[in-house]
């Protein structure tokens, strides 16, 4: 009866049922404890003897971790999911809408903190926010750290802050015009690389904030910083590829096995193959120089914004093959080493390269044969250039004076 009495009672019918029917099932009820506070709970019932009394033997299990983790999967999915089609300071809007539904806070903001964590900028308010109570300035707004109200000692203690009696606190700087009226907050700070990158910042629960709610604002701060940095990455690759696109460039993106993960237009048309094709094949596939060996070592020496280039051949889907100048630039995606591999063919270049080798060796071959002497020199007077036959006239063998001045070879002649 005493655990009838503390089942909430929206699920009393479905508890009492269990009851009656000695279901093997499970059943899950949220009960009220004596502070008042709610838990939600599996219940197990069966019958059972003792001493020939009939009893019903009732199992109790405490659901909250696993309903809070359950909760923090819908939260990661639905932001993700949100994040495709919505620009980021929608995002941001919406996670700092999930962190105050978590909480119970009808005001929350989002801020990105300044490389040299002096500076920061409003990069959302909670939709509550905006439609209730603040009408201060908005997003894009810059201003320092030290010049901002208490809100910013997470920055300064670096690691979140309650401040559940706002009015109360000594060093509070007041609100600026337009803002809500606040009466407790939490604050907490998103970490990278032990630099604060941004805070998120909750106000006004009707309750004093707890250390769930730490818990709760924490994940959901560095969950839309994580989402909202890979998509303005996904932006600047997408800008990148389309400016690429226009000049001939082909992008291909490939994983920490080699697998292509993207190609551009042009990548397609210089290999021949569709994207799709591309996305079923690896980088060895496509560039007969590298081996399995060849790509691991460079991989191990490989760091995140560290960009290579070198000249090398690409293999097309029919066969032939071409040469290609090569720029990889390194990045981390959840962790984990990707390489972005920016392809200029270099045909064109080649051909004129080598027209011009065999132009030098004709010339070479006229000048050396002939009873003449051709000098060259750069703006400095230094000899770039000493050949012909008739050097020898002059006592001289051809290249003898490259890299020497005029001066220092005919100093001593008369003007």
């Amino acid at each position: 009866r005493a655990l009838a009495n503390s089942v909430a009672p929206e699920d009393l019918d479905r508890f009492l049922r269990l009851l009656a029917e000695d279901s093997v099932e499970p059943c899950e009820v949220r009960v009220r404890r004596p502070d008042g506070t709610v838990l939600p709970v599996e219940v197990r019932t069966r019958a059972a003897t003792l001493t020939s009394q009939a009893l019903r033997v009732i199992a109790v299990r405490d659901l909250t971790e696993r309903k809070h983790a359950e909760l923090l999967i819908r939260v990661r999915l639905q932001l993700m999911e949100f994040a495709v089609g919505h620009a980021t300071e929608e995002l941001l809007q919406k996670a700092v809408d999930e962190a105050g539904a978590l909480t119970g806070s009808p005001v929350g903001f989002y801020h990105f903190v300044e490389q040299d964590e002096k500076a920061l900028s409003l990069q959302a308010w909670s939709t509550r926010t905006k439609a209730e109570f603040c009408q201060a300035e908005g997003a894009g707004l810059h201003y320092p750290i030290d010049q901002a109200g208490v809100w910013t000692d997470c920055v300064r203690e670096r690691g979140p802050v309650i401040h559940n009696d706002y009015a109360a606190l000594p060093h509070r700087k007041g609100l600026p015009e337009g803002h809500a009226p606040l009466i407790r907050e939490l604050v907490v700070p998103v970490f990278r690389d032990h630099r604060i990158v941004a805070i998120l910042g909750l106000g006004n629960k009707p309750r004093d904030y707890t250390e769930q709610d730490v818990e709760w604002a924490t994940f959901v701060a560095d969950l839309a910083w994580e989402i909202a940095e890979r998509k303005r990455t996904e932006d600047e690759l997408q800008r990148t590829h389309l400016g690429l696109e226009n000049i001939g460039i082909g992008v291909l993106e490939a994983g920490p096995d080699a697998r292509i993960r993207s190609a551009n237009a042009a990548a397609c048309r210089l290999l021949g193959y569709t994207a799709e094709e591309l996305g079923r094949l690896t980088v060895l596939d496509v560039n007969p120089t590298i081996t399995p060996d060849r790509w691991a070592e460079q991989r191990s020496n490989a760091r995140a914004g560290e960009t290579r280039s070198f000249e090398t051949w690409h293999l097309r889907k029919d066969g032939s093959t071409f040469p290609s100048e090569v720029t990889v630039a390194y990045h981390e995606v959840h962790g984990r080493l990707h390489s972005l591999a920016f392809v200029r063919d270099i045909t064109e270049r080649k051909r004129a390269e080598q027209a011009l080798r065999e132009s030098m060796a004709r010339l070479q071959t006229v000048v050396t044969g002939s009873p003449i002497v051709l000098f060259s020199f750069d703006r400095h007077g230094v000899f770039t250039l000493s050949e012909g036959k008739g050097l020898a006239g002059l006592g001289l063998k051809p290249g003898e004076i490259v890299g020497r001045t005029v001066f220092e070879v005919y100093g001593d002649q008369p003007e």
